[in-house]
């Protein structure tokens, strides 16, 4: 157990010092916010747990979006998606080399909490091979159907990063359709935030419907009238969206975890941003 400990702490810390060097000033912010949790009444197992199932999730998602080299023995980001999702698939046991083995151990700290990561794992895996697939494409630069972008957003952001979150904060993940709103905004906030360093790699997040509905062809010009004008519309339905989650927070019930994080990581920073665009 102290040897995956000691396996889980150290992919921590190298995602946090990659996150440190790509996002700077945010991603020390960022990296504080996760930090800090622990050290909240009664969460010392559930903040750990947080740090190490964020780093491992954010580490296999740099990797996919080849942000962060492989690990030794992959020849492509898809086989290390595909490897790593069907170690979740078979249970998530036995695991080999040192991600595996990260993955593992929050498996078992879940566990002596009470619950299982392994689903909101397998979704979450999901739409990260729909990157990593999608990147070998890039010189086609693949337009996907607004449907199928949801579709994968929702993988990622609701049904796995949200239920796995109110899972670790002690509250119940069936409320995990109530954050939607909250999800989508955040989504927007990184989309937008990224556009440029995603463009560059090949990622198309602009649905086929918003390309058609804002005239735009060329995507490398993040300053062209057309997608200056699709950032402000998908500001201000990101600003709509949080409005909505307010009034959602208002007539629900969630524990003090949940409300301190989703406030502080998610909301905030993105209705900041939100702002910026639309001043």
């Amino acid at each position: 157990m102290k040897n995956l400990e000691q396996k889980a702490r150290e992919l921590r810390d190298k995602t946090y010092n990659q996150l440190i060097e790509r996002r700077g000033e945010k991603g020390k912010n960022f990296v504080r916010g996760l930090k800090s949790f622990k050290f909240l009444p009664f969460s010392w197992k559930r903040g750990n747990l947080l740090e190490y199932f964020y780093a491992v999730m954010r580490c296999a998602d740099d990797i996919a979006d080849r942000d962060a080299p492989l690990f030794d023995g992959f020849n492509s980001p898809e086989e290390f998606v595909k490897s790593v999702k069907e170690f979740v698939d078979w249970g998530g046991n036995n695991p080999k080399g040192d991600f595996e083995k990260t993955l593992f151990y929050c498996f078992q700290l879940s566990e002596e909490l009470g619950f299982s990561l392994v689903k909101e794992s397998k979704d979450i895996l999901s739409s990260m091979l729909f990157d990593a697939e999608r990147y070998s494409n890039k010189c086609i630069r693949q337009v996907f159907s607004e449907k199928k972008l949801k579709e994968y957003f929702y993988h990622m952001d609701i049904s796995g990063t949200v239920k796995a979150s109110l899972k670790i904060f002690g509250d119940n993940p069936n409320k995990f359709e109530l954050l939607e709103p909250l999800g989508i905004a955040t989504r927007i906030h990184y989309n937008l935030e990224d556009y440029q360093e995603d463009v560059n790699k090949g990622f198309i997040n602009i649905s086929k419907e918003d390309i058609d509905k804002f005239n735009i062809d060329i995507f490398n010009d993040i300053q062209s009238k057309e997608i200056q004008n699709w950032f402000y519309a998908q500001a201000n339905k990101g600003m709509k969206l949080l409005d909505e989650h307010r009034g959602i927070m208002e007539k629900t019930s969630f524990n003090w975890r949940v409300l301190l994080t989703l406030k502080k990581i998610y909301e905030e920073p993105t209705r900041e941003y939100f702002l910026s665009i639309l001043k």
